[in-house]
């Protein structure tokens, strides 16, 4: 998927929020119809459980389905923050093919490690791209995830609350 900008993931500039539906979604619709879809794409989405922008999250997976035209998105079922907001794009989205990969961490069984050994289960099933959304407060999960996405070879794209964005291990227009 080279070739693929940061501007198609989402950035500041997207005002996408619940029950907005995309400009091109009406494109996304009449053209899924009438054209092969691309390879299927699986991206992973972490981020802090306290994370609030939706638009960030809502506009850079709304992006990777319209370059793609099939996705996976794989996360961390958590109630709250990055996870449920993707949980909640991932529902709007099912009539368009979005397939929701959901990871919950195994907290009985593997106690205060379950969110690290999850991480690097999915890192481990590997993925085209890790959309890691950053903050506020430590992040320690999600800074872990960027790492074993990162060794794993998985490109990593990091977004802040203001949805600025960084890109590690992927060439961007």
């Amino acid at each position: 998927m080279s070739g693929w900008s940061l501007k198609m993931w989402g950035s500041s500039n997207d005002r996408l929020c619940p029950g907005f539906r995309h400009p091109d979604e009406q494109y996304l619709h009449h053209h899924s119809c009438h054209r092969s879809a691309g390879p299927l794409v699986r991206v992973i989405v972490t981020g802090s459980r306290t994370w609030t922008n939706k638009a960030t999250i809502w506009g850079a997976l709304w992006g990777a389905l319209l370059v793609s035209g099939q996705l996976t998105v794989v996360h961390g079922d958590c109630l709250d923050g990055a996870d449920a907001i993707a949980k909640s794009w991932c529902d709007s989205y099912k009539e368009y093919g979005v397939i929701e990969e959901p990871h919950p961490a195994n907290w009985d069984l593997y106690g205060k490690p379950a969110g690290f050994i999850r991480n690097r289960e999915m890192a481990d099933l590997g993925a085209d791209y890790c959309l890691a959304f950053i903050g506020p407060g430590p992040s320690k999960g999600t800074r872990h995830m960027v790492k074993k996405a990162t060794k794993a070879g998985i490109r990593v794209l990091t977004y802040d609350q203001l949805g600025n964005t960084e890109s590690h291990g992927i060439d961007v227009l």
